[in-house]
């Protein structure tokens, strides 16, 4: 269509014709309405590939332009030859080094950052980091798998992982084949554990993940091995702990408590809600639903004790009277201490509860038995004194012994018998006394 130009121009013409329906094509098909919403995830993909192709048709581009200023100045009888030659050198001239300087050395320059990256992160990490092929075999070791399992990365490469598992090797194959079917339904890491072995013999505990990475020519399965022998060590002295406390709360009879301030969640002990005759599922763990339980006449008394030992950490120990399943109070000693943290506020109160209710009950016999005794001891007609062996001094005396000697009652408790006895009297006294204390019954006139 254009008959005018010369060979040259008709190069220059073909690139520019190259570049601008290229360009216009990606132009079109990325204004399009439906893919207006996946321009950024479509631009995000296709960043690298698209920067590539423009650089490339930038780089034809050139070279054909080169090629057409230099066939403009070339004589019309140039031979066929020199055209030919002059194509390729143009491409190696121009071509060659804008590649190496603007694609090969960046990309070699990046690849290169990201190694150092790559072998300083697994330089770092604690856990050890393996790849292996479908067959098991290692691809790659990093210093902490060395730490871990005691091999160096060239005793382990191109070796099977049995050999660091050995009788869990099972497991690590039956997680493999969970991985590859998980993939069809996005599950790309499964996380088990499983026991392992140092090159010395001793067994090491492990939380073992298992990924699938795919690559273009296969696929690779990256092993992330934690050493967890420090946690199952404090399991097991956790659990040994939890045990003994178990049998000192049950040796002891009492209930334990044990209070999160902040939550208001309360723990107690089976021991606690057999004192109340509770089942396990009917009291409530919470501190609003025990202090519920406190009887109305002891309630404000127990509260104003424990915000004393929050505030003023006054010491807690208490006594009074929670209501039972049955409706009925019984007595209960409690004792309590508080943990402050570090600004001073209490986070937690913790204690024991015992059933003191025989006691109280024992206490109360005995203080109506002292009112009885009073009450016989004030009416009856007879003098009766009480006197201390050795020193006759008097201990208690009845209104009756007053109105029969005479003297008020703190005379009598001051002198003692020898106010009211003459010497010899109270010398037979004494000897009474003395028989009294070897098991002799013996009366006086």
């Amino acid at each position: 269509f254009l008959p005018g130009l010369d060979p040259g121009g008709r190069k220059f013409f073909d690139s520019s014709i190259t570049v601008t329906v290229f360009a216009l094509f990606f132009l079109t098909v990325l204004r399009r309405p439906s893919l207006r919403m996946q321009r950024g995830f479509f631009l995000e993909d296709m960043s690298v590939p698209l920067r590539l192709y423009g650089l490339l048709l930038l780089v034809v581009f050139l070279a054909d332009f080169i090629e057409s200023l230099l066939f403009l100045h070339l004589p019309v009888d140039a031979g066929k030859i020199n055209r030919e030659l002059i194509d390729p050198f143009i491409f190696t001239v121009v071509a060659a080094p804008f590649i190496w300087m603007v694609l090969v050395r960046p990309f070699k320059r990046t690849a290169d950052a990201e190694k150092v990256v790559r072998d300083t992160l697994q330089a770092q990490v604690v856990d050890a980091i393996i790849t292996t092929d479908e067959q098991g075999v290692i691809h790659s070791f990093n210093p902490a798998a060395e730490r871990i399992f005691g091999y160096t990365a060239a005793d382990m490469l191109g070796r099977r992982t049995d050999i660091l598992l050995k009788g869990d090797q099972h497991l690590l194959d039956d997680m493999v084949r969970e991985v590859v079917a998980g993939a069809r339904s996005g599950r790309c890491a499964v996380s088990w554990e499983m026991t392992g072995w140092r090159c010395d013999g001793t067994v090491i505990y492990l939380d073992v993940s298992v990924s699938r990475v795919v690559l273009f020519d296969g696929q690779m399965f990256l092993l992330i091995l934690r050493d967890i022998g420090v946690r199952k060590a404090m399991d097991e002295a956790l659990r040994a702990s939890e045990e003994r406390f178990r049998i000192v709360a049950e040796a002891a009879n009492e209930g334990i408590w044990d209070c999160d301030l902040a939550s208001g969640r309360l723990y107690f002990t089976p021991r606690f809600i057999e004192m109340l005759g509770f089942r396990e599922d009917e009291l409530e763990r919470s501190f609003a639903a025990v202090e519920s339980l406190i009887h109305p006449e002891d309630h404000d008394r127990v509260m104003e004790e424990i915000d004393n030992h929050l505030t003023r950490r006054t010491p807690f120990t208490t006594e009074c009277r929670l209501r039972t399943r049955s409706g009925a109070y019984l007595w209960f000693g409690i004792r309590g201490q508080a943990v402050w943290n570090a600004d001073g506020k209490a986070v937690r109160l913790a204690g024991a509860v015992s059933d003191i209710t025989g006691r109280k009950e024992a206490e109360q016999a005995l203080r109506d038995s002292t009112i009885r005794f009073r009450q016989i001891f004030e009416q009856i007609e007879d003098a009766v004194l009480f006197f201390k062996p050795g020193t006759c001094s008097i201990i208690d005396l009845n209104p009756a012994a007053v109105r029969l000697y005479g003297y008020t009652r703190k005379e009598l408790m001051a002198e003692g018998l020898s106010l009211v006895c003459r010497a010899d009297q109270l010398a037979r006294v004494s000897n009474a006394v003395s028989g009294i204390q070897r098991g002799e019954s013996l009366a006086l006139d």
